[in-house]
C-alpha cells in the first residue's frame, strides 16, 4: 500500500483557522440559546408579578397578553438563534468537505460520515428552514409556556380563576 503522508497546504491551514471560528461561533450561539430560555422565564415571572401589583392583585386580560407577547418575543428570538447555528454548521460541512476534496490522494482518508450536521437540514429554503427553527425539539419551554398561557386564559374566561 503506497501511501503519502499528509501535509496541510496553505488552502487547508486557512479552512481549519475558518472551522476553529465557525465553530466558536456556534457554541457561542448555542450558548445564547440556553440563556435566552433562563432570561425568558425570569423576565415572565417579574412581569407577571409587576403587572399583578399593578391592578390590585387581579387578574385581567393584560396579564395573559403580555405573557403570550413575551413567550413570543423569545420564542422568536431564540429561533432565530438556532437558524444561524444550522446555517454555521452547514459551512463548516462545506469547510471540511473543501479539505478533503483537495486531499483525496494526499494520505488524507476518506471521512465522509464526519459531518457537522446533516445536509438535509442546511439544504433546505429558506422558509422552510425557518419554521425548522421555529418548531424543533429546542423550542419545547416555549411550547410549554404557550400551553400554560392558553389553559390559563381559558380557564379565566369560563371563570374557573379569578
Amino acid at each position: 500500500m503506497n501511501s503519502q503522508a499528509y501535509k496541510k497546504s496553505l488552502s487547508d491551514e486557512i479552512d481549519f483557522k475558518v472551522l476553529d471560528q465557525l465553530h466558536s461561533a456556534v457554541t457561542q450561539f448555542s450558548s445564547f440559546c440556553f440563556e435566552i430560555k433562563k432570561f425568558c422565564i425570569t423576565t415572565i415571572f417579574i412581569v407577571l408579578a409587576f403587572i399583578t401589583k399593578f391592578t390590585n392583585n387581579q387578574l385581567d386580560s393584560s396579564l395573559f397578553t403580555s405573557s403570550f407577547l413575551m413567550i413570543s418575543f423569545f420564542w422568536f428570538l431564540d429561533s432565530t438563534s438556532y437558524y444561524y447555528q444550522v446555517k454555521l454548521r452547514g459551512l463548516m460541512n462545506s469547510r471540511i468537505e473543501g479539505i478533503e476534496n483537495r486531499n483525496n490522494n494526499n494520505g488524507l482518508k476518506d471521512h465522509k460520515g464526519d459531518i457537522i450536521i446533516d445536509s438535509s437540514r442546511v439544504d433546505k429554503s429558506f422558509i422552510k428552514k425557518a419554521i425548522n427553527s421555529l418548531f424543533n425539539l429546542s423550542m419545547s419551554l416555549y411550547y410549554g409556556l404557550f400551553v400554560v398561557n392558553v389553559t390559563t386564559v381559558v380557564l379565566f374566561k369560563y371563570g374557573y380563576i379569578k
